[in-house]
């Protein structure tokens, strides 16, 4: 889940903050009430830190637990995805979407074979052109097939049955 939110981060510049007091950054003056937008993307893509930063690759998170080349686990402050801002206005809900994120991907893939219903290698990863233009980052339409896999349509449909019918309690 780290690498995927690493590599495609649903909101590549984060959501605008703005300073309450004049600041200094690195050298920079930063007045009060101005507007600033983390760069989510630029820190999720720095080749210094994530070596071939267009390559989805689960396998940076193994030895660091930043998923980075380099060792930042000296630094305080350092995330493993910035997908949710960062510092004392980070996203409250955090822990439970990506917990949410978690469960959901676990159960999809427990229950189904997803396959394109084209061939594989016609997929586009690009980020230029498989991808939309938006203030959101999110794939262009694709057709997947989602089947079942063995043995499991009994459960499925149990569970079905099971929430269908606690959920016709509020019709």
């Amino acid at each position: 889940m780290s690498q995927t939110l690493r590599w495609r981060p649903g909101f590549p510049l984060a959501i605008p903050h703005a300073t309450t007091k004049d600041d200094t950054y690195q050298g920079y003056f930063i007045p009060a009430n101005t507007t600033v937008i983390m760069n989510t993307w630029a820190i999720n893509h720095n080749p210094d830190d994530y070596p071939s930063p267009d390559t989805f690759d689960p396998s940076r998170y193994i030895d660091s637990k930043f998923g980075t080349a380099t060792t930042s686990e000296a630094d305080p402050w350092r995330r493993p995805s910035y997908a949710f801002g960062a510092g004392r206005r980070v996203c409250a809900g955090q822990r439970m979407a990506e917990n949410s994120m978690l469960i959901a991907m676990a159960k999809l893939v427990w229950t189904f074979q997803i396959d394109p219903l084209g061939r594989r290698e016609d997929l586009d990863f690009s980020v230029r052109t498989g991808f939309k233009d938006a203030i959101l980052t999110a794939p262009d339409e694709v057709g997947m097939k989602f089947e079942v896999r063995g043995g499991r349509r009994d459960v499925v449909e149990k569970e079905w049955k099971a929430k269908d019918a606690w959920l016709q309690r509020f019709e």
